[in-house]
């Protein structure tokens, strides 16, 4: 009877995104999968599909990324996924809100167990993308010209894009 009840009570799983340099600020539009172990959860109905904001109802697990349900954080920044299973759950981001960068190294956000009755909270934070101005001038009278071409080199390597947008 104990391992009954502990498999029919259900628990609650939060995801807030916030900006690193207003955390007052919510993002909306950053994706996550949630891993159990070596498999992807998915909301019936969704396999392989987005949801935004709140899931309830029934889950399935799945061996394979790309049929794993895509959590879309709301205009608050949030996911709320309810009625799941007690057990250890990894979240994931797959993609930043737009405008802001997916930090690489910190895209695993860890993993956490969830009990009867809990509600368990990951939240985290993007940093905005920023601008870079380039403009050639001249030596002699120091005005800028026009159309001139550079290469722009990161840590990750030479930037590709064309007209100024990269």
């Amino acid at each position: 009877r104990t391992d009954l009840e502990k498999f029919t009570k259900c628990v609650n799983l939060k995801i807030t995104k916030t900006d690193a340099d207003d955390t007052s600020t919510k993002l909306s539009g950053a994706k996550f999968k949630i891993k159990i172990g070596t498999k992807y959860l998915a909301t019936s109905g969704k396999k392989g599909e987005e949801v935004t904001g709140s899931s309830s109802g029934t889950y399935t697990y799945n061996n394979s990324k790309a049929n794993a349900t895509t959590y879309v954080t709301d205009n608050n920044g949030e996911i709320n996924l309810s009625n799941l299973k007690p057990q250890t759950y990894a979240v994931v981001e797959t993609a930043a809100p737009s405008g802001y960068n997916l930090d690489k190294q910190t895209t695993d956000w860890g993993s956490k167990e969830l009990k009867n009755g809990e509600t368990i909270e990951f939240s985290g934070t993007n940093i905005k993308y920023g601008s870079l101005t380039i403009n050639k001038v001249d030596a002699e009278d120091s005005t800028i010209k026009l159309n001139a071409g550079f290469k722009i080199k990161t840590s990750e390597g030479w930037l590709k894009g064309t007209n100024g947008n990269y």
